[in-house]
């Protein structure tokens, strides 16, 4: 069983925002540790935000204990640990007037900074109950934690900086394209990891880059990038694109590309997959959908799907 907790308090005392998450969960398994987790995580910030820049301190303590039947593993049964997160995120909004193909548009330029600072605590002795380390985009690059979970909080001292400009039609406000770049600056070697990872030295992270748009009427397209300076390679790379006509009516097409890291401790072989995807109407209120996942790499099918709805 697990049981969950999330509270907000948007308007809390002198302006600040509360956040809880809390969980207790029962991890069983036939061979592998079994046990049980308490986690709490009360967060206290101070939004400060204008229509043009926002700037918010926030302050937390994630506290988590383990009762622990080891079957696998060794250590102490009863683990507490309890780590103070503190961040500071900030950015600003600019706008101007600009044209496209004869189209009167407004366009921004918004760079954002996010500082984490967390302090290293020992935790080589907790099991893996359902940790892993998230992928690196811009989805989680201003996230507390490298690592999906809470078995595992990593130790941090860190910039986010981060530059996005999107071009928007002032009148609908539809926007027509978006582009972004980022990147993490590590004041700190990484001291807490998964077992098998290898610990991230200091300096920056991978230059992550990111287009998105419409290309024509019905039909949009994005790009993905993330590469790594210090080998100088490409580490992930996805395009797709979508054409979507009407309601109902969709296809999409994609093409995605991992690095190979089976030479690596703890590393994962590469992926070249290509995906088709789309929704389409049969008539009389009937509606098919379908996808097919290939890997170029491995010369076979990943995954088909057919239905009606």
């Amino acid at each position: 069983p697990q049981f969950t907790l999330v509270a907000n308090r948007p308007e809390f005392i002198g302006g600040t925002a509360f956040a809880f998450n809390g969980e207790y969960v029962v991890f069983d398994h036939p061979t592998k540790d079994t046990g049980r987790r308490a986690t709490f995580y009360p967060q206290l910030s101070l939004p400060l935000q204008t229509s043009a820049w926002h700037f918010t301190p926030k302050v937390g303590l994630h506290m988590a204990r383990y009762d622990i039947d080891r079957k696998v593993s060794t250590g102490p049964n009863t683990i507490v640990r309890n780590l103070p997160i503190f961040s500071v995120d900030a950015g600003v909004a600019f706008e101007r007037e600009t044209s496209w193909f004869g189209q009167n548009l407004a366009q921004t330029l918004e760079p954002r900074l996010y500082y984490l600072l967390v302090p290293q605590r020992t935790q080589d002795k907790i099991p893996q109950f359902d940790t892993g380390l998230m992928d690196f985009n811009f989805a989680t690059i201003f996230s507390d934690n490298v690592y999906s979970g809470t078995d595992r909080i990593a130790d941090a001292n860190q910039l986010t900086a981060a530059l996005t400009s999107k071009l928007i039609d002032p009148q609908s406000g539809e926007e027509y394209a978006r582009g972004m770049i980022g990147q993490r600056y590590y004041f700190a070697k990484q001291h807490v990891t998964l077992q098998g990872e290898s610990a991230r030295p200091g300096g920056t992270s991978d230059f992550l880059a990111a287009l998105s748009g419409r290309l024509m009427p019905n039909t949009y397209a994005d790009v993905a990038w993330q590469y790594d300076p210090r080998d100088g390679e490409t580490e992930r790379f996805a395009v797709g694109g979508r054409w979507q006509p009407d309601f109902a009516k969709v296809l999409n097409a994609s093409y995605r590309y991992t690095r190979d890291h089976t030479g690596i401790t703890g590393g994962n072989a590469g992926i070249r997959q290509v995906d088709f995807s789309g929704q389409w109407p049969l008539g009389r209120g009937w509606y098919g959908v379908g996808r097919f996942n290939y890997s170029i790499r491995e010369s076979k099918i990943i995954e088909t799907l057919g239905g009606l709805e």
